[in-house]
């Protein structure tokens, strides 16, 4: 357990790290207006994978849990290629081609690496990860967007084909009956993929329709260096996501595993924001060179640092929720949350601009915490002792 964490937080780390030092340089020579459109392609991204069905967290728990599920991967393989293919079909311009292929391969890949991470081999995953990251940093240096696209592009490509070999040399067999065996499961999931995709990005969503570009980039920036906490959270999430699935199709007591989890959490999560919370400006300012963006981003950066702190704290409940297959609970806690947020974000953003989405996003994740993790812990933890 312990060599799975340290591996993904490596992987992840060099991985978050060049994507740090790459920004400063995708402002250098696209602008801050083109890091915003950069943004809103990766906003759209997200928005486009809410019709991945879910499926990825599937094959993670069905390959933790039985490691001979090649039908099933087979399966969602050939899903996400009739997805893909659709997407791409479906685009326009030029411009708007390449965007679609890089969404398309980016799901067959995420799929490759779902099911290299619930079999366990996570060493050989984030070697190959940390491999692609150093190539994408390249794309930092294109002098039009254009060029940025098609880099990317490549690179995704490249990278989708490498995990695919690496994960077996024959085509998997396809058993279209199978799908049926997993038919709540596939609902459930598409349900959560959806949802959480929408909230996830409901802030950008609508900040792109409600202000300039040149206040969307100052947004994403701030965005980009919040994200770091995620960052920290998924290698978390990978490592103990499969053993929970493992345990508890073992009938084996998760409390132990999921508690070392949360301290693990707490221990990463809660220092990284305070201290993007009490020295935003300066970080800003030390990893930008730049004084405008820093004095347009620090207070964004201060908010959406205890957003992102509260929102880390409830994903390993969530996956621990997920591995028990009680998916109904986070889809019931998505749906009230949209709710809520949608017209909250509207009217935040209205009054007080960009503030206003980060302190929407501060209440909705305070109420996971407080109202939807002990709910969780109730359901599954509590009702099996």
């Amino acid at each position: 357990m312990l060599k799975n964490i340290l591996v993904n937080f490596a992987g992840k780390g060099v991985s978050v790290l060049l994507s740090l030092i790459c920004i400063p340089l995708y402002i250098h020579f696209l602008g801050i207006e083109g890091y915003g459109e950069i943004g809103i392609f990766y906003t759209f991204m997200s928005v486009i994978n809410m019709f991945s069905l879910g499926l990825a967290p599937i094959i993670t728990r069905e390959m933790a849990r039985n490691r001979e599920s090649f039908e099933l991967l087979g399966m969602v393989e050939i899903t996400y290629l009739v997805l893909g293919c659709g997407i791409i079909l479906c685009a326009g311009e030029k411009f708007t081609w390449i965007m679609a292929l890089i969404i398309a391969l980016q799901m067959l890949y995420c799929v490759y690496d779902a099911a290299l991470m619930g079999m366990q081999r996570q060493v050989q995953a984030n070697v190959w990860n940390v491999v692609f990251a150093v190539i994408r940093a390249f794309g930092a240096f294109s002098p039009t967007l254009n060029i940025f696209f098609l880099w990317l592009a490549i690179v995704t490509l490249l990278q989708a084909v490498v995990f695919r070999c690496f994960l077996y040399r024959n085509f998997p067999k396809w058993n279209f009956p199978l799908l049926k065996q997993y038919k709540n499961m596939l609902l459930e999931s598409s349900g959560n993929s959806i949802l959480g995709q929408i909230l996830t990005q409901i802030d950008k969503i609508v900040l792109i329709r409600m202000v300039s570009l040149e206040a969307f980039g100052y947004y994403c920036v701030a965005s980009s260096i919040c994200n770091s906490i995620s960052h920290v959270v998924f290698p978390v999430i990978q490592s103990f996501y499969p053993t929970f699935s493992e345990y508890f199709a073992l009938n084996r007591n998760v409390d132990a595993a999921y508690k070392f989890g949360m301290k693990i959490l707490c221990f990463l999560v809660v220092p990284i924001g305070t201290v993007l919370c009490f020295f935003s400006k300066q970080i800003l300012l030390l990893w930008t060179q730049n004084s405008v963006i820093a004095e347009h981003t620090y207070k964004i950066v201060i908010l959406l640092s205890i957003a992102k702190t509260l929102e880390g704290m409830v994903q390993l409940p969530w996956s621990l929720t997920f591995a028990f297959g009680w998916r109904k609970g986070v889809l019931y806690q998505q749906f009230i949350s949209l709710l809520i947020m949608v017209p909250s974000m509207i009217w935040a953003i209205i009054h007080f601009g960009s503030l206003g989405a980060c302190v929407v996003l501060i209440v909705i994740n305070l109420g996971y915490l407080l109202i939807g993790v002990p709910m969780i812990h109730k359901r599954v933890l509590y009702a099996r002792e």
